[in-house]
């Protein structure tokens, strides 16, 4: 299972990283790692430009793969 973490302090990131996460939850819909039991987890930081950047804490190599594969298609 996919979680996410939207908690960043200010008001106006917090905003930002749900829209973020609501676009990514569209993109990720329904997938989930079939060998492992434990969660994945999607938190948003500051890169200390102001803008709000995706941590990926994957519960294996292989499903973090297939999430970079699914939502960023042009980074790999």
């Amino acid at each position: 299972m996919i979680k996410y973490n939207t908690l960043l302090g200010a008001e106006h990131l917090n905003k930002e990283a749900r829209e973020l996460r609501d676009g990514l939850k569209t993109i990720l819909k329904g997938m989930h790692c079939t060998k492992c039991k434990t969660d994945t987890i999607i938190s948003f930081e500051d890169d200390g430009y102001g803008y709000l950047k995706e941590k990926i804490i994957p519960c294996c190599p292989e499903f973090l793969l297939r999430i970079r594969k699914k939502a960023f298609p042009n980074s790999l």
